[in-house]
């Protein structure tokens, strides 16, 4: 996972991994966030693009949705998104 949003995440896939369906909802994914439970749910692929990495390396980049969030899903989601955003803008102050 590269990236996470109270909609959905982005996830790189690196050479010799399959392409996912466009617009395919994959069902019982599997979203494992530090200290929280393993949350299943559906992803829904919305864009895949390749990227060129900071060493030359290529890679697809893949955003997808979530969609019918188990109950209480979106409460673990948000809290880990406010601790990294934390986390991030403590790394920051302490830079300079």
């Amino acid at each position: 996972m590269i990236d996470i949003s109270s909609g959905g995440v982005a996830v790189s896939l690196t050479d010799g991994m399959p392409l996912l369906e466009p617009q395919h909802t994959y069902r019982n994914c599997t979203l494992q966030l530090p200290d929280a439970a393993p949350i299943t749910l559906p992803l829904t692929v919305c864009s895949q693009y390749k990227q060129t990495l900071p060493n030359g390396s290529e890679s697809v980049r893949v955003s997808m949705r979530f969609s019918d969030l188990p109950r209480g899903a979106d409460e673990t989601i948000q809290r880990y998104i406010l601790r990294a955003d934390r986390q991030r803008n403590a790394h920051k102050s302490s830079t300079f």
